[in-house]
């Protein structure tokens, strides 16, 4: 990772950010409070992915988890039927999970 002062990165803003965008290397701006650090779009983009997959991975976990201690949980088709009316409109309530 490229590291600048907070100066030269004011100097140079336009060549910096191309360059990062280019190379999709994060830059680092370094200021007298910390550093600061630039991202391509593309980069941001795919680390909020990255995070998403991780954390839906996580409530995945939780979830068997959860069901293998109680054994609640939905069918399928009970699950796709509520899934149904909201993408209709309707502010239908999840259905009771049972045994």
């Amino acid at each position: 990772m490229q590291t600048t002062s907070v100066a030269s990165f004011q100097k140079n803003i336009s060549a910096l950010l191309a360059q990062t965008i280019k190379s999709n290397e994060p830059l680092s701006v370094s200021t007298d409070d910390g550093n600061v650090i630039v991202l391509s779009g593309e980069d941001y983009h795919s680390m909020v992915e990255a995070l998403r997959r991780l954390s839906m991975r996580q409530d995945a976990l939780n979830a068997w988890e959860k069901f293998q201690g109680d054994g609640l949980h939905l069918t399928f088709d009970e699950t796709d039927a509520w899934l149904a009316k909201l993408e209709a409109g309707v502010d239908a309530e999840m259905p009771q999970c049972h045994v």
